[in-house]
């Protein structure tokens, strides 16, 4: 059965589009890379041969572009929520020995309140170990973990403008 001109149209219009389509996540991949938002073309080439389908084309460009923008928007706020307020505060260990655990955090700013507190694997907070104001430098907390039982913890070290975790063992 040979092709008609109506169905090699269609087949035209459905090639453009995937084209269309492809140059635009393209786009958005590169603009990704380099952390810029996605600039959308402001000038798609329609063939003129096909002049019943530059309205459907067109609309179709228009749509993927409208999505290529929200999608660059959407990744420029994801990009900007980023903390850039150049700190670097960290745990530096959280060792449990015996039935001790320590724990020595290393702050770059003077905070006015932090907590530190250990969480067990089901994420409840199962012992605090300091909550106050605490001054740039490093800080060493210990506590006895008579009260709990074996197994992996997590210590959580929480400020007003960061948190920070280091996962522990204890036994025994």
């Amino acid at each position: 059965m040979p092709f008609s001109n109506v169905h090699i149209a269609q087949a035209f219009r459905q090639l453009l589009l995937v084209v269309v389509a492809m140059a635009c996540l393209s786009a958005t991949a590169l603009a990704d890379n380099a952390r810029k938002p996605a600039v959308a073309a402001k000038k798609v080439f329609v063939p003129s041969a096909l002049p019943s389908a530059s309205g459907a084309v067109s609309a179709s460009v228009k749509a993927v572009a409208g999505k290529t923008k929200a999608l660059a928007k959407a990744n420029q706020k994801v990009a900007s929520g980023t903390d850039t307020t150049g700190r670097d505060n960290r745990i530096l260990f959280a060792r449990a020995s015996g039935d001790v655990f320590t724990t020595r955090i290393d702050l770059m700013t003077d905070e006015p309140l932090i907590e530190i507190g250990v969480y067990n694997m089901l994420g409840r907070r199962v012992m605090d170990i300091y909550k106050g104001a605490s001054g740039r430098g490093m800080h060493e907390f210990t506590q006895s973990l008579s009260e709990l039982p074996d197994g992996i913890y997590i210590c959580v070290l929480q400020g007003d403008n960061f948190r920070k975790a280091e996962k522990f063992y204890f036994r025994r």
